[in-house]
């Protein structure tokens, strides 16, 4: 499963990083365990790469930021390597509502381990996603959308600058991948991704509520017309959640299985799955938060310790 991350972050530059490369930086790890794989997938959100419930009749905006910590030696990497995500709700009716997001991603070294002035450092625009979320009676809601593969993968480099500007390039794609492993994806160099879902929430009198959802998410590289180099993902997940009079509270779980992995591999090293919590305020129209992602075993795990961010929603 993970063997198709190389497909997302630009197979053409893993194939020309020599080994010389693994001595530039402590992130030569995760060079290493990008190297094996093939295009990764989505989280599912909720809608799309939200904590925050969406206001009934009024649109929202959300800034989220992440920071990922990452296996091993990490102290080289500037406090800005992380992933931004701008996105916003707007409804349509009484129960259906636009969902759209930007995600933004930044890797960086600092100066004196860079071995130069101006260290080395890259940002990168992802994938962004439109799609559709509907609440259905019974408590059931179905949704959809797609990312537009706006992402490029880094040129061969002709030079040795050229070479250490697109591995930072590489590594900017992969920790905006890394910061949440529900939505690989959106930093998926030159793929196209389609998903559609569907969920159940229960709710009871005491604020609790439990939704449970699951979908299928298509990931096409643009650059390849055979249709075996698709890949296709089942997304299945749950997420519990308390509210308060002023906080709210969560935990959730989510896995992804690649369904048209060689036949060779098991459920499991087909698989990828994965732990987040969050925790909300509601300040008027204001919500701030908190959230905290972990990898729960397999080769994720050997990249990436957790990824802890902030974010806040504001409804307009």
């Amino acid at each position: 499963m993970w063997a198709m991350t190389d497909r997302l972050v630009g197979t053409r530059v893993f194939s020309c990083l020599p080994a010389a490369f693994l001595l530039l930086t402590p992130f030569g790890l995760l060079g290493v365990g990008l190297l094996g794989a093939g295009p990764a997938a989505a989280q599912p959100t909720w809608p799309e790469g939200t904590w925050t419930e969406a206001t009934t009749g009024r649109p929202q905006v959300s800034l989220d930021w992440t920071k990922p910590s990452f296996d091993g030696e990490t102290e080289a990497t500037s406090l800005l390597t992380s992933r931004l995500v701008l996105s916003g709700q707007y409804p349509i009716g009484k129960s259906t509502r636009l969902v759209a997001d930007l995600p933004i991603s930044r890797f960086g070294i600092d100066d004196e381990d860079a071995g130069r002035v101006d260290g080395v450092s890259s940002t990168k625009i992802g994938n962004p996603y439109l799609g559709v979320h509907t609440r259905l009676s019974g408590g059931w809601a179905v949704g959809g959308g797609a990312r537009l593969p706006l992402t490029s993968a880094p040129e061969d480099p002709d030079t040795g600058e050229e070479f250490r500007q697109n591995a930072a390039d590489v590594l900017a794609l992969a920790t905006g991948s890394l910061a949440d492993m529900s939505r690989i994806e959106a930093f998926g160099a030159e793929t196209f991704t389609a998903r559609g879902y569907g969920e159940y929430t229960l709710r009871s009198a005491g604020g609790l509520s439990g939704r449970l959802r699951s979908g299928l998410t298509l990931l096409a590289p643009t650059e390849n017309t055979d249709f075996r180099a698709n890949v296709v993902l089942l997304d299945y997940g749950g997420r519990a959640w308390y509210d308060g009079k002023r906080f709210r509270v969560g935990l959730g779980l989510g896995g992804r299985t690649n369904l048209n992995a060689d036949e060779t591999e098991t459920f499991n090293e087909r698989s990828i799955y994965f732990f987040d919590s969050a925790v909300q305020a509601r300040l008027g129209r204001v919500r701030p938060g908190l959230t905290f992602r972990t990898p729960l075993g397999g080769e994720p795990s050997d990249l990436l310790d957790f990824a802890a961010g902030i974010n806040v929603t504001v409804t307009l």
